[in-house]
């Protein structure tokens, strides 16, 4: 069996969106030939060997770089939440002199660490998948110490997506970005695309790199469509909307009216949510007591799970989160389910994944009345998707069936 060293910021049993593609990948690519040894940071998740056998495979092998945190439950993270202030003043000052972003410095910090294991294990292939884009500074070193072709996977965009690129003062030093950015697409065998529109965009800016820029959008796990996982899924006798993933700033108290309105119309509903929330309600309405559960950042099949037992399908960005040129990857779960979707100010690709569907449901900066309709058509309208177009969905966006894809690419790069 071939060898590959994935380079990741997060990986199982984290419950963190940025740990979703490696995993996936790396479940599936012993299938296809390829065995996994994944580096990435613990953030006080570990992953026991039973459990890593059992929930991803049993030939994935997986090494923590730098120190490990504290063992953390689920419920409890706090990654991704907001950090003490002195913390922020610190990485405010660093922006201005980091490139890409302020974690070069610990990923940088990882490199002789990243190499010794790589040199061990021996891998005809690395691939570093990020955000943070500071992870290829890795990815490159490994593979330039080992020999082996270096595969470089954006997840989210550099240069084009306001959360990374160089903005405001950061300006001054927009050149360094870009030059990191090209020598990406100069040094790696392959750069692999989440994003159609980003892969586009590369595609057009760096001509030179055409032949090895690759599209690889993320998907859905095979839990959504297998029955023995879905008898496991608790279902509501209300008419549950459910999200997943981040949910913007101002969601739960628009959510809060949204039940008040649908009462109105003698429709009972909650609303329940996993991920990370914006804003939260310290009191609800007596009328909503036990209709709006928030269970916060939950392991991903239990995420799986709420989606699967949900009725109408809520994606909400609020807007600053729709400026940006991401696409998100609970859009490929929810409609895999076959479930209507209402995404209320999505992001551009969100929106161009999404048109044309008539059972998903796009607002830009609409009012509660809209959005009451918009959840209402949804429950009661009875659109659904045509089964040939579901069939064909879930062969196309099947994690699976993408990792043999890759898997095809990384076996063109080993020949």
């Amino acid at each position: 069996m071939r060898r590959i060293l994935i380079v990741a910021p997060l990986f199982y049993p984290a419950p963190h969106v940025g740990a979703v593609r490696a995993t996936q990948f790396a479940r599936h690519l012993p299938e296809f030939g390829w065995q996994p040894l994944v580096l990435c940071r613990s953030e006080g998740f570990i992953a026991a060997p039973e459990a890593l056998a059992q929930n991803v495979h049993p030939d994935v092998r997986v090494e923590y770089l730098g120190p490990r945190g504290k063992s953390q439950d689920p419920a409890d993270s706090q990654y991704g939440r907001g950090s003490k202030p002195l913390r922020n003043a610190l990485l405010g000052a660093l922006e201005f002199v980091s490139v890409p972003d302020t974690a070069v410095w610990k990923w940088r910090s990882f490199g002789d660490q990243a190499i010794a294991i790589a040199r061990q294990w021996k891998p005809e292939v690395v691939l570093s998948t990020s955000p943070p884009h500071s992870i290829h500074v890795v990815g490159r070193r490994v593979a330039e110490a080992t020999g082996a072709a270096w595969v470089a996977d954006f997840r989210d965009p550099y240069l084009i997506d306001t959360r990374y690129g160089p903005r405001g003062m950061r300006r001054l030093f927009a050149w360094r970005h870009q030059q990191f950015e090209r020598n990406i697409y100069r040094d790696a065998a392959l750069v692999v695309h989440a994003i159609p529109l980003h892969g586009r965009w590369a595609s057009r800016h760096y001509p030179f790199a055409r032949d090895k820029i690759r599209i690889l959008t993320n998907g859905f796990p095979a839990e959504l469509v297998d029955e023995q996982f879905l008898s496991t899924v608790e279902r509501s006798p209300r008419l549950s909307i459910r999200a997943a993933g981040v949910l913007g700033r101002g969601a739960v108290g628009l959510m809060q009216n949204v039940l008040l309105e649908l009462d109105k119309r003698g429709i009972e509903a909650e609303f329940r949510h996993v991920g990370k929330a914006a804003d939260a309600p310290t009191v609800l309405p007596e009328s909503l007591q036990g209709r709006i559960i928030l269970r916060g950042l939950v392991e991903h099949k239990e995420a799986l799970r709420e989606i699967a037992g949900g009725d109408v399908l809520l994606k909400y960005d609020d807007r600053e989160r729709a400026k940006v040129n991401g696409l998100s990857s609970k859009l490929f779960e929810y409609m895999a389910t076959g479930r209507p979707v209402v995404a209320i100010n999505p992001t551009r690709p969100d929106r161009q994944l999404l048109r044309r569907l008539s059972w998903c449901q796009s607002l830009g900066d609409a009012d509660l009345g809209a959005i009451v309709d918009a959840v209402e058509r949804a429950a009661t309208g009875g659109a659904k998707p045509d089964e040939g177009w579901l069939r064909t969905f879930r062969q196309r966006y099947n994690r699976r069936n993408q990792t043999e894809q890759l898997a095809r690419w990384l076996s063109e790069l080993a020949r």
